[in-house]
């Protein structure tokens, strides 16, 4: 199985939409193989920009599915080899590559090989090592829902743990893949399957390893985009200051709550896992209040009358604060919200120590820091 068809970077997608405009072409590239079970036509090389996907040649393909091709490539980039829509796979390709392909046209998508460059032999093994533990990951997954439907706690606890396990295995390939190669693009891929705000620090190995093998490459200009943004919000970093209205119209500043342990908490009455933590958070609010643990919630809602109505029925006693904007909530763009709920933990300097704690994990938390 190959991955990676779509290259994403958190939030911000490389967005493969069709588009007539052509790369200029300064080098000589070299592409050859066989299509299996193609019999005579083209297939498209296009170019994967960070907003589009550009035409970069037609190439002949004969009755017996052979090519040979010699085309112009500008930089050193991901490119898509693609039958349509829906039969593609996404290679790496550097001016004067020699490259060899061989795929099976009835499915591009998982059924192919590039060799010819170091580049694409480790795209090669990042797919082939992905696709086995993903594959072992489906299949827990499928275990551990029977197991919930069925109630057997014993066989949920087990699989839980072996979800874990194989999570922290995937962890361990990545971080390993990006050390033996951070200047590599096939390590750009290996990023989004990692989570910036626990391993923000090979997110800046890969920035760095590229920064001066291309650097004025869009993939390379986003990735250091995303790294500052990361590196804002990172364990150890001063939360970012915000400043919004309480139900009253008062302004508050998250910054007056300096000297406690603030639990950063952006909800919503509209979202349902926000409102089913709740409860747990009254639980541990009422806990540790008195040790000087404090809550500074923003909610993403947009009208008042819903988010003071769930304040109200949820017995929500902290601090909350709103701009009514939804997603363009001024302090949602600041933290990179694009889900909720999300939590942030910062000690009494203001420093973040932790992020996304919910249940178990907020109270071991709160119980380490207060207590």
């Amino acid at each position: 199985m190959k991955l990676f068809n779509i290259l994403t970077f958190g939030a911000a997608a490389i967005i493969l939409a069709s588009c007539s405009s052509e790369v200029e072409k300064t080098g000589s590239t070299n592409l050859k193989g066989q299509l299996k079970n193609y019999k005579g036509g083209v297939f498209v090389l296009n170019y994967l920009g960070m907003n589009k996907l550009d035409v970069i040649d037609t190439i002949d393909v004969d009755e017996d599915g052979n090519f040979d091709h010699k085309t112009d490539i500008n930089e050193l980039a991901f490119y898509r080899v693609s039958l349509g829509p829906q039969n593609f796979f996404n290679v790496i390709i550097d001016k004067s590559d020699n490259l060899t392909i061989d795929a099976n046209a009835n499915n591009l998508g998982s059924d192919y090989i590039v060799t010819g460059s170091n580049e694409n032999d480790r795209l090669n093994i990042l797919n082939q090592n992905l696709g086995k533990l993903y594959g072992s990951a489906d299949s827990l997954r499928g275990v551990l829902q029977n197991a919930q439907a069925s109630g057997n706690a014993v066989l949920f606890s087990s699989i839980s743990q072996q979800q874990n396990l194989l999570m922290n295995e995937i962890g361990l390939f990545l971080k390993s893949f990006i050390d033996a190669g951070p200047s590599s693009l096939s390590s750009l891929a290996a990023l989004q399957s990692l989570d910036p705000d626990k391993d923000v620090e090979y997110f800046k190995k890969v920035e760095q390893g590229l920064s001066s093998k291309i650097p004025n490459s869009p993939y390379y200009l986003d990735l250091k985009n995303k790294v500052a943004q990361f590196s804002r919000l990172a364990i150890g970093s001063t939360a970012p200051d915000i400043e919004l209205n309480d139900p009253n119209g008062n302004p508050i500043k998250l910054s007056s709550l300096k000297g406690k342990v603030v639990l950063i908490d952006f909800w919503a009455s509209w979202c349902k896992p926000c409102r089913m933590e709740n409860p747990n958070v009254v639980r541990m609010y009422g806990e540790y209040k008195s040790k000087g643990f404090e809550i500074f919630g923003v909610s993403l809602d947009k009208t008042k009358d819903a988010w003071v109505n769930a304040i109200a029925q949820d017995q929500l006693t902290w601090v909350h604060v709103s701009d009514l904007k939804f997603w363009s909530s001024a302090a949602a763009k600041l933290y990179n919200i694009s889900s909720i709920p999300k939590t942030f933990l910062i000690d009494a300097e203001g420093n973040i120590i932790g992020k996304n704690l919910r249940g178990p994990s907020l109270e071991a938390k709160l119980a380490e820091v207060l207590g």
